[in-house]
């Protein structure tokens, strides 16, 4: 699942809460969250991040979703 489809999987009005909950964790702006949700930036392939969005995310959004070209395939999608 990608980060735009995790967030909009949200009702509208809990979508900000969950934005502001991934910038806080990853220490960046709501509009940098956005910005990776939506394609305009590309997530940094820093490890201690993207485990923080797995965590974050329950593991509904991993690093392979994240950073398809860093992590490859996710495993069951590999074989």
């Amino acid at each position: 699942m990608t980060l735009d489809e995790y967030i909009k999987k949200f009702p509208r009005h809990e979508r900000s809460k969950i934005r502001s909950d991934l910038a806080s964790r990853l220490g960046c702006t709501v509009a940098t969250i956005t910005h990776y949700a939506n394609g305009i930036r590309n997530f940094p392939p820093e490890l201690k991040k993207v485990e923080s969005v797995e965590a974050l995310t329950g593991g509904e959004v991993t690093r392979y979703d994240l950073l398809p070209l860093t992590y490859g395939l996710a495993p069951q999608q590999a074989a």
